[in-house]
């Protein structure tokens, strides 16, 4: 049904009627505005990167706008080398081409919209490279955002490439963006311990950790009692340039482990819900 609506391409006779330029010099200028148009494209890409690093701006923005920009300049020097070569009636062709263009474009929807997501994206800008987020049910860290795809590396090691719209239509964690992050650690003690004397204890033991922030200071608080005992959560604030989760939550479970051991104080396993 679809297909029968696609305009058909430029006839012969229309081909014929362009009358293209048999002097060598025009194809020589057509030559000289392809190439001239390239060159334009390549310098403006790289100007553009090299302000991005030099303001320390997003540099996934700088490759997405560098792409579009590269991709215009070399559609305006090839109209220009067409027109430079004589070529009449160059109007109706591009017309019908661009009728043409409308049916590919309903045909090739996903990939439109994949692109203007991540145009989209970088207006936004939820994330730069090398922040660390979630999204789609994929998590890891953003390494580059083509023109249909946002491209992370997850935390097994691997590529990971989601659809751009997919990305734009999903709600997007940014653990990096505020600067610090909060790692938590659960230990569950038997009822007849002191519960102040424990939570002093684990609250020193996490306060020493180097990479543990004193502002916002680490707390330890009270969370739940079960048959099993009563459970302690240790919350300690870092900063997430320095330092993973993971790293972090290990460090304090070793510290309050080790504190509790050199204390007396037990660990018991809290009670399974039934």
């Amino acid at each position: 049904m679809f297909l029968a609506q696609v305009p058909s391409a430029p006839s012969a006779a229309q081909l014929e009627q362009l009358n293209v330029s048999r002097d060598w010099r025009d194809w020589v200028v057509a030559a000289a505005l392809l190439v001239t148009a390239l060159i334009v494209s390549w310098v403006v890409r790289h100007v553009i990167a090299r302000a991005v690093r030099r303001s320390d701006g997003d540099e996934l923005a700088a490759r997405l706008v560098g792409r579009l920009v590269t991709y215009a300049i070399m559609v305006v020097g090839t109209v220009a080398a067409l027109g430079s070569l004589q070529v009449r009636g160059l109007g109706a062709i591009l017309g019908t081409l661009g009728v043409f263009g409308v049916a590919i474009a309903f045909a090739m929807k996903d990939i439109l919209e994949n692109l203007l997501s991540g145009v989209f994206l970088q207006m936004s800008r939820p994330f730069r490279r090398g922040d660390t987020v979630a999204t789609a049910g994929f998590e890891g860290t953003i390494e580059d955002i083509t023109l249909r795809t946002v491209q992370l590396t997850s935390f097994d090691g691997e590529l990971v490439l989601i659809p751009s719209a997919t990305v734009y239509k999903n709600p997007i964690t940014n653990y990096t963006r505020m600067g610090r992050r909060r790692a938590l650690v659960d230990a569950t003690v038997p009822h007849d311990i002191d519960i102040d004397r424990a939570k002093h204890v684990a609250l020193e033991a996490v306060s020493a950790l180097p990479h543990v922030r004193t502002d916002p200071e680490p707390v330890v608080l009270v969370t739940s009692f079960a048959d099993g005992g009563t459970t302690l959560s240790a919350r300690a604030w870092f900063d997430t340039a320095d330092v993973s989760r993971v790293v972090v939550g290990d460090a304090m479970a070793c510290a309050v482990k080790a504190a509790f051991d050199a204390a007396g104080i037990p660990l018991t396993s809290p009670a399974s819900e039934t």
